[in-house]
């Protein structure tokens, strides 16, 4: 497994480094993020246990049971795939769930919120991704080899590690490739770092100009919940601690005064 990682990240890497020696445009986050998709599903659909797999599109039990991680890109790209196809109430309703999620798993002691039991904020009503088209990574490349496991896994107790059967082989790829990214964007001069999925989607769609801002070297997560703290501008960040703690309307607020501030600096 650690060979199908390494060959991943190797590729990945190289990959999104030629992207990024590309003039910096709000297009071309969107297009790193595509790189890193297609080498996932490439990687994934290669998998000998392909044929096992048990879960796919409309199958949300993974959502109700485990606590995903992402980097600041690809919650830019969920958050504009979000603003351009929803209308403005069902972005408002989104934007209050993902808002309760982080609320709630700020109010958890530090070692809890990674195992809370918090249904994505991107689920609607029926239980079906509203960013299914540009899900993360973790999303697009984790596979069940068993529905019936995952159901009980949605139904236990508490969110976390449970007994159920992946495709392993798939999951060593797209981790890869997650690192891959990471290593990129890192190398780049860019937020590599991991933050916990609802706090970081939330802070894109509060964020006027995300992606622009963001290839600016822009530190737009600072507020967010930081699960991987692995380099700048997060690197002494403890995961899952935010310092001081911050609720999303205080966040929200910093976020527009930062803009404002932003904005100042572009018409000096």
């Amino acid at each position: 497994m650690s060979r199908l990682f390494r060959s991943a990240a190797a590729e990945t890497r190289a990959a999104i480094e030629q992207r990024l020696a590309a003039r910096p445009t709000s297009a071309l986050v969107a297009a790193i993020l595509g790189e890193a998709q297609q080498q996932v599903a490439q990687g994934s659909e290669a998998s000998p246990l392909a044929v096992l797999r048990q879960s796919g599109a409309g199958c949300s039990a993974c959502c109700l049971a485990v606590s995903a991680d992402v980097t600041p890109l690809e919650a830019i790209v969920v958050a504009e795939h979000l603003q351009r196809t929803l209308s403005a109430e069902r972005l408002e309703l989104v934007h209050r769930r993902l808002a309760w999620n982080v609320q709630r798993r700020l109010q958890l002691p530090p070692a809890e919120r990674g195992r809370a039991r918090l249904a994505c904020g991107l689920l609607d009503a029926q239980g079906h991704c509203e960013a299914y088209e540009v899900r993360p990574l973790v999303c697009a490349g984790v596979f069940s080899l068993s529905r019936e496991d995952c159901d009980a896994a949605a139904r236990a107790p508490t969110a976390g590690p449970q007994q159920v059967p992946l495709d392993r082989p798939a999951k060593a790829w797209t981790m890869g490739v997650s690192g891959g990214l990471q290593r990129a964007l890192v190398d780049a001069g860019l937020d590599g770092n991991l933050y916990e999925l609802n706090s970081a989607v939330l802070c894109a769609l509060d964020t006027p100009r995300a992606a622009a801002r963001y290839l600016q070297s822009e530190d737009l997560f600072v507020d967010c919940i930081c699960t991987d703290a692995h380099s700048p501008p997060r690197r002494a960040v403890a995961p899952y601690r935010i310092d001081p703690p911050v609720t999303p309307e205080q966040a929200r607020a910093r976020r527009k005064l930062r803009h404002k501030q932003y904005k100042s600096l572009r018409h000096q």
